[in-house]
């Protein structure tokens, strides 16, 4: 108590770790390039998952004392293969919920800066120790083309999958109210990047022509790994700079929160950190390997 807190990055997974600490009167502060939040201006829709646990996942920003962001419930989708077969997907749950990310006001990530800040949550350039490290991706095991753009008010959830001609990915649109995102992953081949993805565009407009406007074109990387440990030289890494991901569809907003609060109870309560993260996420993580893996050998369809 009275000693100041110190967490490197300010993605998902460093912000629910300073809100935990300040929401309990600590002292926080958090390392970011000079840039923050403002770089993180190249985001779109994401969806924030909702079913691999029966506890939803809004419950998370409760606890933290977060609001006032975009949130619309899914229970439906489609999905497609490149010879225009569609599935639809429904569920009598939310199975995830459509948020915007970024520095734009109503994102996830500025209301949780918003709330941060109140609490009085500092920022610095650099500092030569830290507590918690929350960074986010330190290789490229999969890279994605993100295009973001204006578009009509209509909902629409489209997944493609096919890992023979999307390079072991997939690609999706998400619209509504009068905004898009337009994504492509990849795991393998990644120079390829750019000619999958177009591929993959030009499928969806040719489902639907999509009105498009002041599109803008970005490009990102995630990691997968499972380590050892989650904690080294009593650094406790959280996030995807721990490789904390959905093998599978790569949704790790939800980990990479409840991850930053489970290090902030680990240093508060003073239990095992790289423990507490295998009994909770590790099984978690096998399966959406082994998804991973059955989804890249599976037959083009």
């Amino acid at each position: 108590m009275g000693k100041e807190i110190i967490i490197k990055g300010g993605g998902p997974a460093g912000l629910s770790c300073a809100l935990y600490f300040l929401n309990r009167g600590y002292k926080c502060k958090i390392i970011e390039k000079p840039d923050y939040p403002e770089r993180m201006k190249n985001r779109g829709f994401q969806v924030l998952e909702n079913y691999t646990k029966k506890e939803d996942s809004l419950n998370l920003l409760k606890e933290l004392q977060v609001e006032d962001f975009f949130c619309y419930p899914l229970n439906k989708a489609v999905f497609w293969d490149f010879k225009y077969n569609f599935y639809n997907f429904f569920s009598k749950e939310n199975f995830g919920y459509l948020i915007k990310r970024g520095a734009q006001e109503g994102s996830i990530d500025r209301a949780m800066l918003n709330r941060a800040k109140e609490l009085g949550l500092d920022f610095v350039k650099k500092e030569e120790t830290f507590q918690i490290c929350a960074t986010g991706s330190s290789q490229p095991d999969g890279i994605a083309q993100e295009r973001h753009f204006e578009t009509d008010d209509k909902l629409r959830i489209w997944i493609l999958m096919n890992p023979e001609r999307i390079n072991g990915g997939y690609a999706y649109i998400f619209t509504y109210g009068g905004k898009g995102t337009f994504g492509c992953a990849i795991t393998y081949k990644f120079k390829e990047i750019k000619e999958i993805s177009q591929k993959c565009w030009d499928f969806f407009q040719e489902i639907e022509n999509i009105r498009v406007e002041n599109l803008k074109v970005y490009h990102s990387y995630v990691n997968f790994y499972i380590p050892e440990s989650y904690e080294e030289d009593g650094i406790l890494y959280a996030g995807e700079v721990a490789g904390m991901q959905d093998f599978f569809l790569g949704l790790g907003i939800r980990i990479a929160m409840e991850a930053g609060i489970l290090a902030a109870r680990c240093i508060i309560e003073g239990f095992s950190y790289t423990k507490e993260i295998k009994n909770k996420f590790t099984d978690k993580f096998k399966s959406s390997f082994v998804l991973r893996v059955l989804y890249e050998k599976t037959p083009e369809f």
